[in-house]
C-alpha cells in the first residue's frame, strides 16, 4: 500500500465546507473509478499558534505502484487544471506532499474473515476469482486449509468444501461494498455478460436507510450475494 499524504490550506475567501466538498467529490470520483484504494480527509485539531502543520490533510491510499502510476498518468494526460482536479486546484492555497510506503498494518474491520462452505469448490473458486479479483480488486491468497482464499479492503474470504463443516450456520447472504453507485450499475452488465443470475436491482433500498443502493445476485450453491454503495458513518444505526 502506498500512502500519498497532502497537507493543505484553502485560498482566502474559500468557505471551508465548500472547499472540502470539492476535494471530497474529486477523491470520491477517483475511488469510484478504481483510481485509488481509499482516502480520508482530516482536520488538524492542534493549537494553531503551536502546530507547524497546515490545517487539513488528505490521506490517499494506492493499492500498489501500478495503481499509483496509472492515476498520475491519467491526470497528467487530462491536465492538472481540468475537471474535478482543476476545481481542487482553484480552492487549495498552500500544500505539502509526502509519500509513504506501508510497512505493516492492522486489518481495519471487525470481521477478520468469513468462511463459506461450498459443494463444488472448483466452480465456486472460479466464480469468486472473477468477482473478487477481476471486479472488486482483491488479492488471491495461497491457502493450506481452505480450498481458496482472497484478501483486501479490510476483509478475507475463504472457501471450504462442504464436507469439512456443516451446512447449518452457513451465511444467509454476503454483501460487498461498492466504491460508488456507478460501480453498482457497472456490475449489472458485468454480471449478465458472465451469466451470473441477478435477483434484484440495481435499486435504491430506502427501507435500509440513507442512500442504500444495491444489486442482489446469486453465487455458488445459491448463496445470495449483494453489492451495495452506502454513505455510512460508524455511528449509523444497524440494518
Amino acid at each position: 500500500m502506498i500512502h500519498y499524504n497532502i497537507w493543505f490550506s484553502f485560498r482566502g475567501g474559500v468557505d471551508e465546507a465548500d472547499g472540502l466538498d470539492i476535494i471530497r467529490a474529486f477523491l470520491s470520483e477517483l475511488y469510484g473509478a478504481g483510481g485509488v484504494a481509499g482516502f480520508q480527509l482530516l482536520k488538524n485539531s492542534g493549537d494553531p499558534t503551536k502546530t507547524r502543520m497546515l490545517p487539513f490533510q488528505a490521506l490517499i491510499e494506492f493499492r500498489d505502484e501500478a495503481q499509483f502510476s496509472a492515476a498520475f498518468s491519467a491526470q497528467a494526460a487530462a491536465g492538472i487544471h481540468s475537471g474535478a482536479h482543476g476545481r481542487v486546484m482553484s480552492v487549495v492555497g498552500d500544500f505539502r506532499i509526502e509519500v509513504f510506503k506501508q510497512i505493516d498494518s492492522m486489518i481495519n474491520s471487525v470481521i477478520h474473515h468469513i468462511g463459506i462452505g461450498v459443494a463444488r469448490p472448483a466452480t465456486a473458486e472460479a466464480f469468486f476469482d472473477a468477482l473478487l479479483v477481476e471486479f472488486l480488486g482483491l488479492t488471491k491468497e495461497v491457502c493450506s486449509e481452505a480450498a481458496a482464499g482472497w484478501k483486501g479492503r479490510g476483509s478475507r474470504i475463504y472457501l471450504y468444501p462442504i464436507e469439512a463443516g456443516s451446512g447449518r450456520g452457513a451465511p444467509q447472504h454476503l454483501a460487498f461494498s461498492a466504491r460508488s453507485r456507478a460501480e453498482v450499475d457497472r456490475f449489472a452488465s458485468w454480471a449478465r455478460e458472465r451469466s451470473i443470475e441477478v435477483l434484484e436491482g440495481p435499486e435504491e433500498c430506502p427501507e435500509y436507510g440513507g442512500d442504500y443502493y444495491a444489486i442482489f445476485f446469486c453465487g455458488p450453491d445459491e448463496l445470495k450475494l449483494e453489492l451495495v454503495h452506502l454513505t455510512e458513518a460508524d455511528q449509523a444505526p444497524p440494518l
